[in-house]
């Protein structure tokens, strides 16, 4: 598939890859920059939760930490594809 998509954007283009998406790039590099800092950084909290759950008597993983997880993950994801 990826052969493919290589021959016909030669076909198309002459390149064997896009050229105009490597222009997005280029277009706010500070704005991509700090948005993926942020990104890194919102998912990093992950670790601490994963502590909490280890280290709790109350919080386990197979109880409230799965859960607590898994609504965070959904609230993170949300909130960067939206």
């Amino acid at each position: 598939m990826a052969v493919t998509t290589m021959l016909r954007n030669v076909k198309d283009t002459g390149y064997p890859m896009r050229v105009r998406i490597w222009q997005l790039f280029t277009v706010k590099v500070w704005e991509l920059g700090v948005a993926d800092g942020l990104m890194v950084a919102s998912t990093a909290i992950s670790l601490p939760l994963h502590q909490i759950f280890r280290k709790s008597s109350k919080l386990h993983w197979a109880g409230a930490g799965m859960a607590i997880q898994s609504i965070y993950q959904i609230a993170w994801l949300a909130f960067w594809v939206a």
